[in-house]
Order: structure tokens, then sequence, then C-alpha cells
């Protein structure tokens, strides 16, 4: 359905209230048997009599139209089933992720980031809410959405402390991330500048500009070596000084 960034995780999945899905199942039911009532109705209370219409009975057409009721029925329980199924939010350590279905075949994910959360609200309102446990979170956004909302869910109040200590833990792992880049920045500048200071420890002044009165190439080597490091220039022209003096 949606997918992960690199290095998120799920913390929590939440859904509407079960007690939802189950009011919506009696209402379908509820409708599946009002048509039966008012056939018992006529058939047993007032004794309509079987009618026969082109050799069949009514009561004949009366379970075919029962059936195609009880399949409408069905159909509908599912639609409410499938939107109870893709109606979901989900808690990561980076995003805050809402499914919902608008039609069917028609599934629009939105997400917000954690770090864009300014405030979370809880609100549970009515005896069945207080008695069930479901309520309403309403999330105040830092971004182009000023509201990201989940309605009828499960404990509404531990959501929220899960969203906030989410929050936190990545502000947490980001200052963790931003310090230890900064240490290494820290060690790679000190590292070039040692080796930078290393390299600028040239020959003293003596032997840097009287290179005309070294000798012999064994001489150079020496003050290379004691010296650790000797100018380009300076060694090159040495070397060409000793070429012509030979």
């Amino acid at each position: 359905m949606f997918k992960l960034h690199k290095e998120e995780k799920v913390i929590l999945y939440i859904r509407r209230h079960w007690i939802f899905l189950f009011l919506d199942a009696v209402a379908v039911f509820i409708i599946f048997l009002i048509p039966l009532f008012f056939i018992y109705i006529a058939q047993y209370l007032f004794a309509i009599p079987n009618i026969f219409l082109l050799g069949v009975s009514i009561y004949e057409i009366a379970n075919i139209l029962i059936i195609l009721w009880a399949l409408f029925c069905w159909m509908l329980l599912a639609e409410k089933f499938t939107d109870y199924a893709l109606d979901f939010w989900v808690v990561t350590n980076k995003r805050l992720i809402e499914s919902e279905l608008i039609k069917l075949f028609d599934v629009q994910l939105s997400t917000l980031e954690l770090q864009d959360i300014e405030d979370i609200t809880v609100r549970s309102e009515g005896f069945l809410a207080n008695l069930f446990g479901f309520g309403r979170l309403e999330v105040q956004t830092a971004g182009a959405v000023n509201e990201f909302f989940a309605d009828k869910i499960m404990n509404p109040t531990a959501v929220q402390k899960i969203l906030f200590d989410a929050k936190l833990t990545q502000n947490k792992e980001e200052k963790d991330i931003e310090k230890g880049e900064l240490e290494q920045i820290s060690k790679r500048v000190f590292k070039e500048e040692e080796m930078s200071s290393n390299k600028t420890a040239t020959i003293n002044n003596d032997n840097k500009f009287d290179w005309a009165h070294i000798n012999d190439k064994d001489e150079l080597e020496a003050i290379e070596k004691e010296t650790g490091y000797i100018e380009e220039k300076y060694k090159k022209d040495i070397l060409n000084a000793l070429k012509s003096g030979e």
C-alpha cells in the first residue's frame, strides 16, 4: 500500500474503533430484514392469496427478490468492511501516514513529517466515546496543511503520547547525526591543517637561500632528510646547479 523510506520503521498501526464496523454490520442486517418483515405481514397476518402471474407464484417472485436483496446487502456489508480496512493511520519513526478510501478502487495516501507537528489535541465527546475509549486526534502542523486528523480511533491518548515520543526521538537522532557530522568535519579539517603544517615545515632560511653553496647530492639529501621537506623550486635549482657544476 505504501513504501517506507530508508531506515524508516513502523511504530504503530491505527484504525477506527471496531464498534463502528459492528454498528455498520447491524445496520446492514436490519436493512436486510425490512422486506422480510413486510412479506411476513402480507403472507401471514393479512393472508394475501397466492396470485400467479404468467404461471409464476407471487411468493416465488418474492423469494427471487429476497435473494437479490440479500446479494445487495452482502455487497453493502463488503463495502463497509473495505472502507474500515483501508481507512487507517500509520506512525513511523519519521512520518504519520493516512490511508483513506475515497471511492471503490480509489485510495488516497497523505503523509506528515513528524518534524512538522506543532501540537496534538485529543477529543472524546459523548457517552459512547468514553465508554468504549475512542476519540478524535487532531494534529496541528507547520506545513501547507494546517490540520491532520484521525477520527474515531481507539485510545487516542496513547497515540498522542506515541507521536510525541517519536518526534522527540527523531529530533534527538537528527541532533546526534549533526553532532557526528560536525565531529567528522572537524577531524578532517584538523587533519588537513596538520598535514599542511607538516608540509610547510621547510628548511631554515640559511639552507633555503644558500642552496648554491651545496656541493653534492648527498648534502642535498641530508638536508632534505633533516628538515623533512624542501620546496620543489629550490630543489630543482639545486639539482640544475649541481649538474652545471659537473
